[in-house]
């Protein structure tokens, strides 16, 4: 979901999706993204073992 708001920011924001109602568009793009991140780094990185995020991240990164 992060990787989905960075992509939306640098090559997306601007474009015309015609969506009726453009809170819709702002909130599934930026405002949820930033939501789960904090979920994670509050939450559920607690939970995950040193250097597990390192296997997980490459296939995004890549």
């Amino acid at each position: 979901m992060v990787i989905t708001g960075i992509v939306y920011a640098l090559l997306l924001s601007g474009v015309d999706v015609d969506v009726t109602y453009g809170w819709v568009n702002d909130v599934l793009h930026r405002i949820i993204p930033l939501v789960m991140l904090v979920d994670w780094i509050v939450v559920r990185a607690k939970r995950l073992p040193e250097r597990s995020w390192l296997t997980w991240l490459a296939v995004p990164l890549v």
